[in-house]
């Protein structure tokens, strides 16, 4: 909470000065609350920024985002997707940030089937999604019992030459391992040759 209440103050400091406060800084002090884990502070940032009359940029909208997932409720996780619809309707462009929040609510709710529409809605907005990205879907295949498509990624990704995490693939092989000691393997052998 230190960050936020230091944001604040700052905040105050910059009113008093007789400053408007910008997007950028409101956007800034989102991001402290969320770091912070304070959502509670990041929704009155963004009510004080209707109050301004400042715009929520794409950098507020993922910061927000972030906040509902350090949250982890199940109603903040659901809001996450709500915002992303948000901001689209006000012509936001997410990024590939804004993805990682969206992915990271989808792997805590273990809904497999919205990280999937979700890395595809991303690909379709021409949004080029991050070795971060791949590792959370893999996550979500991996805890949702979705092993065949959590391989498939890791060789998608590998085609790609993009970075796995190793607890990632760790998590991965003890999943199939479980349910194949032969896939396990194959899998095992697969990350060795790739490095």
């Amino acid at each position: 909470a230190g960050r936020h209440q230091h944001g604040a103050y700052l905040l105050k400091e910059m009113q008093a000065d007789g400053m408007t406060p910008d997007a950028v800084t409101m956007a800034a002090l989102v991001h402290a609350c969320a770091r912070s884990s304070n959502l509670g502070a990041a929704e009155e940032v963004v009510g004080s920024m209707v109050l301004l009359d400042i715009e929520p940029t794409v950098e507020v909208y993922s910061s927000l985002m972030d906040a509902h997932v350090q949250n982890e409720s199940p109603a903040s996780l659901r809001r996450v997707f709500c915002l992303l619809d948000e901001m689209m309707g006000k012509g936001i462009s997410p990024t590939d940030v804004t993805y990682i929040h969206v992915l990271r609510a989808c792997l805590l709710l273990k809904d497999a089937d919205r990280a999937f529409a979700m890395y595809e809605r991303a690909y379709d907005e021409g949004v080029v999604l991050n070795d971060k990205s791949h590792n959370l879907l893999i996550k979500v295949c991996t805890v949702t019992g979705r092993l065949n498509e959590g391989v498939e990624l890791v060789k998608r990704v590998a085609r790609i030459h993009g970075e796995l995490q190793s607890q990632t693939l760790n998590a991965l092989i003890r999943a199939l391992s479980s349910v194949s000691v032969d896939r396990a393997l194959r899998m095992l052998s697969l990350m060795r040759t790739l490095g």
